[in-house]
């Protein structure tokens, strides 16, 4: 059977086709078939994220007043133990490096911190004047 225009009319179980009902299906097909696709790669991207999350998890929780109360009780002289004290107490920090927003920060201090110690130590500064400079140059 034709349509005036010629064009071809089937019958499939009742319904006819003229041949526009085609694309409309494919185009529909492939739109269901790549958002079974896309929802396929949220859940393998959030399986792989929910996998990887324990391994980035420290056991151990970053205690930092207890790490420098250690540094205080193992290093107790201010004077002589300064530059010892100092390293111990830029060890401590380090832990809480990666929770930082600005890391090299800490780092300007810590080196701060090493000079000032060192200069504590040789009796070329005094206490007073080592937290004098500390406290402007923080």
């Amino acid at each position: 059977m034709t349509t005036p225009t010629g064009r071809l009319i089937e019958d499939r179980g009742g319904e006819t086709w003229d041949g526009k009902a085609w694309p409309k299906r494919v185009r529909c097909l492939v739109v269901l078939s790549l958002c079974v696709l896309l929802s396929c790669c949220g859940a393998a991207r959030q399986a792989i994220e929910e996998e990887a999350e324990p391994a980035a998890v420290d056991p151990t929780p970053v205690s930092l007043n207890g790490a420098l109360a250690d540094c205080r009780s193992t290093f107790p002289d201010q004077i002589a133990q300064a530059e010892a004290r100092a390293s111990c107490v830029i060890k401590a920090t380090e832990l809480a490096r990666p929770l930082l927003p600005f890391p090299e920060l800490l780092d300007r201090v810590n080196a701060l911190r090493k000079a000032l110690a060192g200069q504590v130590q040789a009796r070329t500064m005094s206490l007073v004047e080592r937290k004098s400079i500390y406290q402007i140059g923080v």
